[in-house]
């Protein structure tokens, strides 16, 4: 396994391996100003150029939403409720 680390922001970048002889990568998806996006927020993960895992945030920076991205195209996301007392975390699958 290889780990690509960018010095200048301090963070991994992308994670190279092999299974079963076939090169993958993982790749780390942070913020973009440009985007209006929190540049020290991870903002999902790609494995071998795809998309599988998108991550949202509120203004204050606390993850939101998570949505799961399957091969298929299928998406299936939770919304995460940080605050004691409030709803729990609910499974949304109506795309």
């Amino acid at each position: 396994m290889k780990v690509v680390y960018d010095d200048e922001k301090n963070r991994v970048a992308q994670k190279q391996y092999r299974v079963d002889g076939t090169g993958h990568q993982t790749k780390y998806l942070y913020g973009e100003v440009s985007k209006q996006q929190k540049p020290g927020l991870e903002y999902g993960v790609q494995v071998d150029g795809k998309t599988c895992i998108e991550y949202a945030y509120d203004l204050l920076g606390r993850c939101e939403k998570k949505t799961q991205i399957y091969p298929s195209g299928k998406k299936e996301g939770d919304h995460i409720y940080l605050c004691a007392g409030s709803k729990k975390k609910e499974p949304q699958q109506h795309w």
